[in-house]
């Protein structure tokens, strides 16, 4: 139901050329051949819209995609599956990618950390009472440097290179969690380019690489939303195809990795179009 009410305009096309075609030929059959078929209305009526949503399905599956849930990308170069498809991050077995600020705040109050973010929603659900543990994890597992030390109102004082990546583990999910955006000092807002999704992309690539043990990665769509990469969400998708190939050319990542889109995308990206600009692999 919810393709039909993204896709009724496809639909309501693919009705009309059906009825379009079937006239036509009735027609010119009858012209041509001097026979009146004499087809029932009704038949005429309900042919038509059969006809219609069959040709909607093997449009929306086969030829422009819009019906596609899920699509495979080749990178036999490494060894590894690569997926994009709509679904829910946290019902994805293995770990799971968070974007962060590049302070690694832990505050969700609206101001340093927004409830509406991913990173916000994490730290809520399963780190609710525990803050401190989910601090603690983080401090231990990041390899970098911190590259400043900035006073603030609210928040961490310590600021780290965009694409450090922490792990923190609870309730038997595994999150990464990436230093995706910089945040402004003052007003604590978060913002992103193009070219810094891209290298916090290859950053947590690269440390997925040493934690991930073969597992499956999951990638929800990093840029979007509050990290204000102000790029249609389509080309963000290209763009973690493109840092997810890089990176595989300096070895295998790990056996599967998927790039999660919310179902509400359904619709606004069409997932056949990555199949066709990425299909030839590398």
């Amino acid at each position: 139901m919810k393709d039909l009410k993204s896709n009724w305009p496809k639909l309501l096309r693919a009705i009309l050329v059906a009825y379009g075609t079937m006239f036509l030929f009735l027609e010119s059959f009858e012209v041509l051949s001097d026979i009146n078929i004499g087809f029932n209305y009704a038949v005429f009526l309900t042919s038509g819209a059969v006809l219609g949503v069959l040709f909607y399905v093997f449009d929306g599956f086969l030829i422009e995609g819009y019906l596609k849930s899920e699509v495979q990308i080749p990178m036999e170069f490494c060894n590894t599956s690569l997926s994009i498809k709509f679904g829910d991050l946290f019902e994805q077995s293995g770990w799971k990618v968070v974007g962060v600020n590049d302070f690694f705040d832990s505050e969700v109050n609206d101001i340093v950390i927004s409830s509406r973010s991913l990173h916000g929603f994490v730290l809520r659900k399963f780190w609710p009472h525990n803050i401190e543990d989910w601090e603690a994890q983080i401090e231990e597992s990041i390899n970098e440097m911190p590259i400043e030390s900035v006073e603030r109102a609210m928040g961490k004082s310590v600021r780290y290179p965009i694409g450090t990546t922490g792990v923190g583990r609870t309730h038997d999910h595994n999150f990464l969690f990436v230093a995706l955006t910089k945040t402004d000092e003052t007003n604590h807002v978060t913002s992103a380019t193009a070219e810094v999704l891209i290298r916090a992309a290859r950053g947590m690539l690269a440390h997925a690489r040493e934690v991930c043990g073969n597992q499956p990665l999951n990638i929800p769509l990093m840029g979007s939303e509050l990290a204000r990469v102000n790029i249609k969400k389509s080309m963000l998708v290209d763009l973690l195809v493109a840092a997810i190939q890089e990176e595989s050319q300096h070895g295998r990542i790990t056996k599967e990795i998927s790039i999660i889109l919310t179902p509400d995308l359904k619709g606004k990206v069409n997932l056949k179009n990555y199949h066709r600009n990425w299909g030839h692999g590398l």
